[in-house]
């Protein structure tokens, strides 16, 4: 069993570029209640999140794909997980992002024009009870 000055004397070789990660990596192993809920309270947010995208749908799964990462840095989860899907001639992506215990949702829609010489760009940003939305179009050429 290794000593606590071995340990000590093992932390003062570490690289300068590796002390955060390093942390981390102990603050993990000390506390690993509070990673381990804060963990599971991004993927019960996520677990909402994806029900209200299947409601924004229509009530049916039409996803094409979902994914995501996460993490915990001081013991905060930060992270996205999106959802996308077709309508029509337009792609649907809706993102929550986790950051500092916030909650942040994004959908961005684009939509190819009839005749294939525009695409339409909807950006909205949510966020405790606030939302942005920004829609620009522009020529849809491809190339």
């Amino acid at each position: 069993m290794h000593t606590r000055e071995q340990l000590k004397a093992l932390i003062d070789t570490i690289p300068d570029d590796r002390v955060e990660s390093v942390y981390r990596i102990i603050d993990l192993n000390l506390n690993p209640s509070g990673a381990r809920m804060e963990i599971e309270a991004m993927r019960g947010r996520r677990a909402k999140n994806r029900a209200r995208f299947i409601e924004r749908m229509g009530g049916t799964s039409r996803s094409l794909g979902s994914g995501g990462s996460g993490g915990i840095t001081d013991g905060l989860g930060s992270g996205h997980f999106s959802n996308h899907f077709r309508d029509g001639r337009s792609l649907v992506t809706q993102t929550l992002h986790f950051l500092e215990g916030r909650e942040i949702e994004e959908v961005v829609t684009l939509t190819l024009a009839e005749n294939g010489a525009a695409i339409d760009c909807s950006i909205e940003v949510s966020s405790g009870g606030r939302k942005v939305l920004h829609r620009e179009s522009f020529p849809g050429n491809v190339s």
